[in-house]
């Protein structure tokens, strides 16, 4: 049923639409809405999950590389040591001796293969023994110093692989003879190594080994059915003697000259660790002698604050003290209290009658 009564009048775009069962407002020149009956939603389906795919390795970056190598030389510097000196060499020794460990395995693999292959020509079989042998010896005095290095036992690894290796020289150079040995870099390192980081001591004892060890060589070639003339092969351990001799003065004034240095350094540290813990006593003097004068500020404050008060409050108590002496003396007289007067107009007048001491 439609009704414009009272409703909607003069509005041509509202329309009320009444029924016992609801009540609508809509446009009168449109359809009326159709009624929404409501119905229970539809349960939802749950979606497949995806395949898992197996996760790829993490590519390497710049930065995965720069934490390995800070993890790398953190490792290298944890070396124990009680000495300074060897503390410092630790990390460049342990990189070394990684080096012959590693190094030398897979240079003498590469050789045995191209031997194998034809690609190089076979050495004798006594100098490819002592060959075998050499790095063998080598590589493994390396692995047990770099060991004892991390076990805290510095000097006794690279005392050992020291001594392993001129052996290992020896041998080399009795194999092949001496007159047939070229510019061998191993025993300017091995001078190299027991001077810096040795001492001067290890330095002179390791050349004096290495001369031994030619004298021994040069023994060695006299004895061989092919050895070259005396002359040839004294003149070649007095030239790999001399150039030895050299690199040993070069180097034992260099050692000297840093072992001084860094004596003076460790004076002058010591001198500045004094000076500083003598510097935090006056520090901590000065601060305690601060806090007295304050204390004594705030007692001398605290005295002269009491001492105000107790004279202010003793005058107080002597004004009381005088109008009660007052009080008795005139009550002694037979006079009136002033305690006992009232103030009437310009007049003082006895607010009671007083009666003197005697009265009754």
């Amino acid at each position: 049923m439609n009704s414009r009564k009272g409703l909607g009048i003069g509005k041509p775009w509202m329309s009320i639409s009444t029924s016992t069962a609801s009540l609508s407002v809509y446009p009168a020149y449109n359809r009326p809405f159709p009624r929404q009956r409501w119905r229970m939603p539809e349960p939802t389906r749950a979606l497949p999950l995806p395949e898992r795919t197996p996760e790829a390795a993490p590519a390497e970056t710049p930065a995965n590389t720069l934490r390995d190598a800070n993890r790398f030389l953190r490792w290298l510097r944890s070396a124990p040591s009680s000495n300074p000196v060897d503390r410092r060499n630790a990390p460049f020794l342990q990189v070394l001796l990684l080096f012959f460990g590693i190094f030398v395995p897979i240079n003498k693999a590469l050789f045995l293969f191209a031997v194998g292959s034809g690609q190089v020509p076979r050495p004798g079989t006594l100098q490819l023994s002592a060959d075998l042998v050499t790095d063998t010896l080598l590589v493994g005095s390396a692995w047990v110093a770099l060991w004892l290095i991390r076990r805290g036992r510095f000097r006794r690894g690279v005392a050992l692989f020291l001594s392993v290796a001129s052996v290992c020289v020896g041998i080399a150079y009795a194999s092949v003879g001496l007159v047939r040995v070229g510019l061998d870099p191993i025993p300017l390192v091995l001078l190299s190594l027991a001077g810096l980081v040795m001492g001067r001591r290890a330095l002179w004892m390791m050349l004096g080994a290495l001369v031994m060890m030619l004298l021994a060589c040069m023994a060695l070639d006299m004895f061989r059915a092919d050895a070259a003339p005396l002359a040839t092969t004294i003149g070649k351990t007095l030239s790999i003697a001399g150039i030895w001799l050299i690199i040993a003065l070069v180097l034992d004034r260099t050692v000297a000259a840093l072992r001084n240095s860094l004596e003076e350094s460790e004076q002058r540290n010591r001198a500045l660790e004094l000076a500083y813990a003598r510097l935090e006593e006056e520090i901590a003097e000065r601060d305690r002698t601060r806090e007295q004068l304050f204390h004594s500020r705030k007692m001398d404050l605290t005295g002269r604050l009491a001492s105000g008060l107790a004279h202010d409050f003793g005058n107080v108590l002597t004004i009381i003290l005088g109008y009660a002496q007052r009080r008795d003396r005139l009550a002694a007289e037979g006079g009136e209290p002033a305690s006992y007067r009232r103030w009437n107009g310009w007049n003082w007048r006895p607010a009671v009658p007083w009666r003197s001491a005697g009265s009754c």
